[in-house]
This record gives C-alpha cells, structure tokens and sequence, in this order.
C-alpha cells in the first residue's frame, strides 16, 4: 500500500480532533476532487514500517480520538490486505480510537461485492478482508464526489450525495 501524506492533529475528517492517513492511488478520479494529486498509483510513499512508526506516534497523544483514512481510494482492492492489517494493529493499540474511512464507492455497491465475491469466489479472502475492514470501522463516508452536488456547508463531505454511515 502507498500513501500520500499522514496528517495530525486535524479537526476537518471527522469528530474531534484526528489523524489523517490520505492512502495513495484511485480508479474513480472524480471531476472536481480536492485531492487528485493522490489518484496515481505509483506516487507517493510505500506505507512502510516507518510510517506505521509515525502513524501510531501521532495517534499515541491523549487528545488524539479518531484516525480517518482518505484518499485517493482506501477501498481499491490492491489495499485490502494492508488496509486490514493496518487497522488491526491500529486497533490493537488503542482499542478506543473511533475509525473514519472515506471512499468513493456507494455502500450498496460495496455490500453487493462482499455478497458477488461470498457467492462466486468463496475460496479466495476478498469478501473476508472487505468485511474485515468494515468492521473495524465506526463511520464509512461513502459515495463519489459529484462536482453539481457540491455543498460547503455539509459536515465530513463535499456533496449531497455522499452518506455518513455509522457503522459501529
């Protein structure tokens, strides 16, 4: 998994005071992303044993309630696998961080893939590791930008289409 840019002590990703993990690489590219710089697959850093180090510092403060992770697109299948292991340990850590994950997939589209991947290939992992990820996480940001819809004053998202879901 790459990664562009680790940001602390931010207030704008969700509830209370946070970290930011911007992933690195996505497919959708919406029109109007605040963050293209993030859609190349190859740029970036690899997420390394270094930047987990640095990761767990910044959430390692008293202050510190959430880690959001954006992108680019968490949810691109090549970061299952490093996106769920990151969390676990994560969690393992500090068991009482509260998890936001934004992606530009709708919920529904992504519980169709857990049940097509459940269904059709149920001697691979990807429905686990998918599942597995969600249920590490507290609220889902889901839905691509759509630059028409585009709404400042919302909280945690750029337009009115996108859905803040709770799902712990």
């Amino acid at each position: 998994m790459r990664y562009n840019a680790i940001q602390r002590c931010e207030y704008v990703n969700g509830n209370d005071i946070g970290v930011s993990l911007y992933i690195q690489g996505c497919s959708i590219r919406c029109k109007g992303c605040f963050n293209p710089e993030t859609w190349d697959f190859e740029g970036g850093e690899e997420f390394d044993t270094a930047a987990y180090d640095k990761l767990i510092e910044l959430l390692d403060k008293p202050y510190v309630a959430r880690l959001s992770i954006l992108g680019g697109e968490p949810l691109e299948r090549r970061n299952w696998e490093d996106l769920n292991l990151l969390l676990f340990k994560v969690l393992k850590h500090n068991p009482d961080l509260k998890i936001w994950l934004y992606t530009g997939y709708d919920y529904s589209f992504i519980m169709r893939l857990v049940d097509e991947w459940r269904i059709n290939w149920p001697k691979f992992n990807d429905a686990f590791l998918l599942e597995s990820i969600l249920e590490k996480v507290d609220v889902l940001v889901a839905g691509p930008f759509i630059q028409e819809e585009k709404d400042k004053s919302l909280p945690f998202r750029g337009s009115r289409n996108q859905k803040i879901i709770e799902l712990q």
